[in-house]
């Protein structure tokens, strides 16, 4: 369990990447795989909050898919820069992850953009968002049972700058975690990005960054589904890929 002070260290080190040339790449293919992990929500007249949105891409995404977006970060900076590239001024707020200004059930759904890593005390977030959603939740979060994983662990950290590697997630912790927090509930895991960091934007270019349910990827997602969704066809979410590359 990280402190509140290495927590907020490796959060400001986690964004300082998230803005380099690399994470603009595992951008697209974050946003691929959120999109993925969302095709089975109802979407229409629902509310979403985005926690540790971090990058406008996120939530403008959400927005796009129909849903109602409120943020949250907990980073001054970051919020500020938030707000700055928030074009279709959606409300943001700043509060720490497990003491969240809403009433119980605010939400129908509550979509956890990076920081499962890095919680001081994941269960009390995870508790928070339970307490705040009532549709489910999904987490996104960095792999350790990944060759990016292993390309930062042996010297190439100056590279690919991200948190040191005991702090990134196992699929199978995440999945644990959630479970403790919400009891059994139906999950659907998927990851993106199965190379080292150097074949990403090759990846990328020729389509075969895929998302699929192997726990291999680089960066991961675990949607919680809090209670059976409604009888329907659910569609994929179709988004102009120019979202792709928004700042």
């Amino acid at each position: 369990m990280t402190s509140v002070k290495q927590y907020r260290a490796l959060r400001k080190q986690y964004l300082q990447w998230a803005f380099s040339p690399q994470g603009e790449v595992a951008l697209k293919a974050r946003l691929m795989l959120l999109r993925h992990l969302l095709s089975g929500w109802p979407r229409r007249s629902r509310s979403v909050l985005v926690m540790h949105a971090g990058r406008s891409a996120f939530p403008e995404l959400l927005y796009d898919c129909g849903f109602t977006v409120t943020c949250q970060e907990d980073d001054p900076t970051q919020y500020n820069r938030l707000c700055e590239q928030n074009k279709k001024h959606l409300p943001c707020v700043l509060a720490a992850p497990d003491h969240l200004p809403f009433e119980d059930r605010s939400f129908d759904f509550t979509v956890a953009i990076s920081g499962i890593e890095y919680w001081p005390d994941p269960l009390a977030v995870l508790g928070e968002i339970g307490r705040v959603s009532c549709g489910g939740c999904i987490l996104l979060f960095a792999n350790k049972l990944s060759l990016f994983w292993l390309e930062t662990l042996f010297g190439q950290k100056r590279r690919t700058p991200l948190p040191s590697p005991p702090q990134w997630a196992l699929p199978r912790h995440v999945r644990s975690l959630a479970t403790q927090a919400f009891g059994a509930r139906t999950m659907t895991f998927a990851s993106v990005l199965y190379g080292p960091g150097n074949v990403w934007p090759y990846s990328l270019k020729k389509d075969i960054a895929l998302v699929s349910p192997l726990p291999l990827g680089a960066f991961a997602g675990l949607r919680v589904d809090f209670a059976p969704m409604a009888t329907g066809t659910m569609m994929p979410v179709c988004i102009d890929t120019a979202i792709s590359s928004a700042e």
